[in-house]
């Protein structure tokens, strides 16, 4: 269980860690249960931890019919652990792509956005 994982990581006395809900070529995430999530806060919270997580590199910010939920549901799931959410932003070769990937980022942290990321 990645409470376990947590746990055990911690007991080496490093500080940073990585995990992956799923593969980084599919949006299929594994779901934590809230009393896992607890457990991993807890975990993170005590030993001081920084964690993050990697969000699949096929999901494209620059897609005009970007479907925002998956990297919503991962950035609650994660900020549910105290952890951190890595992006890679996809690919476009168009100027107006910085602005594009901009706004879906925006779109994507509104509703849970913390002042002190």
């Amino acid at each position: 269980t990645i409470p376990a994982v947590l746990t055990q990581f911690a007991n080496t006395g490093m500080k940073c860690i990585q995990i992956f809900f799923g593969s980084a070529k599919s949006l299929e995430r594994k779901k934590l249960s809230d009393e896992d999530s607890a457990k991993c806060l807890k975990i993170v919270k005590d030993n001081n931890l920084a964690l993050v997580t990697h969000f699949p590199y096929i999901f494209n910010m620059c897609d005009p019919k970007l479907n925002m939920g998956p990297l919503q549901a991962e950035i609650s799931r994660v900020e549910a652990i105290g952890g951190r959410v890595v992006l890679h932003t996809g690919s476009c070769t168009a100027a107006c792509c910085t602005n594009k990937v901009a706004r879906n980022a925006s779109k994507a942290v509104k509703d849970n956005w913390e002042a002190d990321w």
